[in-house]
């Protein structure tokens, strides 16, 4: 029997104006969308790979390892087609060096970049939005257009259980509104699968088939919540009107609301604050720079014993800078350099101390700096996780958020992607270390102190063979650092089972929803008056 009455009711569904302009319009939005967001991911890929691309040439080009910098780039997700979330609110490119931490980048005009509510008309947002509002113009009159007609009554009075109808009516209903659901999905995974920058793995078909569960439960959640409105009132008109009320609420109303509480009820420091901080690190470690180089002036008075005679300070930096001017480069006054290749020993040695002293503060600087950011990131992250909770009451977000985790495109994504980089910048350290580059000349340079002459040499050079005898000296050849062997940065995705235990919350509170009207329908159901 309750095969018979959830036959007839699918029927009669599918036979209706309503259905096929759903029908249509479900495929056509789902299939557009799939259109424009997969042309933007292949647009995203190239960007990807032409960054992937000029950090290799980067690479080649590092002379000294002050100066190396390596691109920490986030690949986009395949799967941002089906749910963008926050992917494009947040960085996912920057670089990272022993004295530079990843930076927390923030969209113009945005105060929590992890919070989003209805950015893009992605997958996620058309079943969202759309499929759930064409649930309520098919679930409004399940029970009480069959009151209306009098069938209802006539089923009743035939000895057929109440459960029967009721189950029958819930099967037929959902059968009618996941079938737009189902033939716009494959539509659109046929699109993926033509589109030759797009790349399906295993786990990527698992993620899809999840999702698709999830926008099942949506669109339960919301058929029985029609029944139930259905069952409690008399009139169609009615139920319509109700139901459309409780879609606004849920779907349009409550999201935005649980992002207005959550910046009230935990605030964020502004984003100017925190960078005010991170320059005032900045500020100390230009005064430790000057405190340095008073104590650790220019060593004019060893050139001086190695000329014998006294140069002004002008005159010994005129020496350093007739040694070389095109390929050394270093911080006005002080001994930081990034990279010095030729000049006397008594100032070369003045670089080494300088800029072993200079880079390592500065990489202590900006360690304090990252957790200076890194607690600014856990306010966002708190406000964001807030919002989450109390978007729960909505189960149009609690699918979105799901589907954001689901498709790595949510804040666990970025949160993820963060902590990989930071991870990343202490691999760059130890490399850095292995290879002497922290603590000694091969900081800033390609020779080791002993190789340089000093003034006394130099002058004795020049007198003898004349200033031209020093450009073979001065200008040796230099190569770039050879970096075949750096560990380059590759962002882990977190596996589809990581994700689906990460938005249990979101996939508990749609399930509860599906239970609780059903219950509600059932109990209403059992105890209405089918005259």
């Amino acid at each position: 029997m309750v095969y018979l009455i959830a036959r007839q009711k699918f029927l009669a569904n599918i036979i209706t104006f309503r259905f096929s302009a759903s029908f249509i319009l479900s495929v056509v939005l789902l299939a557009a969308s799939t259109l424009i967001l997969s042309q933007d991911y292949s647009e995203r890929l190239a960007e990807y790979h032409d960054l992937v691309q000029r950090n290799e040439e980067g690479l080649k080009e590092v002379m000294t390892f002050a100066e190396l910098r390596a691109g920490v780039i986030r690949p986009p997700s395949v799967l941002s087609v089906v749910c963008e979330g926050i992917a494009k609110r947040t960085g996912n490119y920057f670089d990272v060096g022993f004295d530079q931490a990843p930076k927390i980048g923030e969209e113009t005009g945005v105060k929590n970049p992890l919070l989003a509510v209805f950015t893009v008309f992605d997958l996620a947002t058309v079943v969202e939005i759309v499929l759930s509002l064409l649930v309520v113009f098919v679930a409004y009159n399940s029970i009480s257009g069959e009151r209306e007609q009098g069938t209802l009554k006539l089923m009743i009075a035939s000895n057929v259980p109440r459960w029967s109808v009721l189950l029958g009516s819930y099967l037929g209903g959902m059968a009618t509104v996941v079938l737009p659901l189902m033939a716009g999905a494959l539509v659109s995974l046929l699109i993926l699968r033509l589109n030759p920058s797009i790349a399906l793995a295993p786990a990527d078909y698992l993620s899809l088939g999840l999702v698709f569960l999830l926008a099942v439960l949506l669109l339960g959640a919301f058929y029985l919540a029609g029944m139930f409105i259905s069952v409690r009132v008399m009139r169609s008109s009615t139920a319509l009107i109700l139901l459309l009320s409780f879609w606004v609420v849920t779907v349009l109303i409550l999201p935005n609301c649980a992002v207005y509480m959550a910046r009230e009820l935990r605030p964020v420091p502004d984003r100017a604050t925190v960078d005010s901080q991170v320059q005032a690190l900045d500020g100390q470690w230009q005064e430790d720079m000057q405190q340095y180089t008073r104590q650790h002036p220019w060593p004019v008075r060893q050139i001086d014993e190695g000329l014998g005679r006294n140069l002004s300070e002008g005159e010994a930096r005129e020496l350093n800078l007739k040694m070389e001017r095109e390929r050394s480069v270093w911080t006005g006054d002080w001994p930081y350099a990034w990279r010095v290749f030729y000049s006397v020993r008594e100032v070369m040695e003045w670089f080494e101390a300088g800029s072993i002293f200079g880079h390592n503060r500065r990489m202590q600087y900006e360690d304090q700096a990252w957790d200076i950011y890194r607690n600014y990131l856990h306010d966002l992250s708190g406000q964001s996780r807030l919002a989450r909770l109390l978007s729960l009451a909505s189960p149009s977000r609690a699918f979105y958020n799901a589907g954001s985790y689901l498709a790595g495109t949510g804040e666990a994504g970025y949160l993820e992607f963060i902590d990989q980089s930071s991870q990343y910048r202490n691999v760059l350290i130890s490399y850095i270390k292995d290879r002497g580059g922290l603590d000694s000349w091969r900081l800033f340079t390609q020779k080791p102190m002993s190789d340089f002459l000093s003034a006394r040499e130099v002058a004795a050079a020049v007198a003898a063979n004349g200033e031209e005898s020093m450009k073979d000296i001065v200008n040796y050849q230099v190569h770039p650092l050879d970096l075949k062997d750096l560990p380059r940065f590759l962002f882990v995705r977190p596996a589809p089972m990581a994700s689906l235990l990460a938005a249990w919350p979101e996939i508990g509170i749609l399930v509860f929803f599906n239970l609780l009207f059903f219950t509600l329908a059932w109990t209403a159901f059992l105890r209405v008056d089918v005259r």
